[in-house]
């Protein structure tokens, strides 16, 4: 066993927070998918390395937990996309620390409109995420 970070430890190839789910960890596990070629976390794959398990309840806790890491992370000036299943009611699939680009740019700015729309933002903080997603 051997630490990657405070929040996430190793152990044998994968990384397990120590301390349930944390914002830190869940971003610490963010930045693990960038250096992988696995540029998107599945709510899965974040709720057994975050809770321990890959079940509907802690899935549930992940998705909710959505918000909040999205926030967290445009308040250190990162977008935090977000992949939304629209054959499941438009439920939280996947998540990834933005790196910009054609594509996807278009699918953050789509991600803003359906957070203004759905009121999950404020008109400030839209524009303010708006801002960050063009100038990278």
């Amino acid at each position: 066993m051997s630490t990657t970070s405070l929040a996430l430890v190793k152990v044998g190839t994968r990384s397990v927070s120590v301390r349930g789910f944390t914002i830190e960890g869940a971003i610490e596990h963010l930045k693990e998918h960038l250096i992988s070629k696995e540029r998107w976390c599945l709510v899965g794959c974040m709720a057994n390395t975050m809770l321990g398990r890959n079940f509907e309840g802690s899935r549930a806790k992940i998705r909710r937990s959505a918000r909040l890491i999205f926030r967290t992370l445009l308040e250190r000036s990162i977008f935090l996309v977000i992949s939304y299943d629209p054959k499941n009611h438009g439920r939280i699939e996947a998540m990834k620390l933005y790196q910009g680009g054609g594509q996807e740019t278009e699918h953050a700015l789509r991600q803003l409109e359906r957070m203004l729309k759905r009121k999950q933002l404020t008109a400030d903080l839209f524009q303010s995420a708006k801002a960050l997603v063009e100038t990278n």
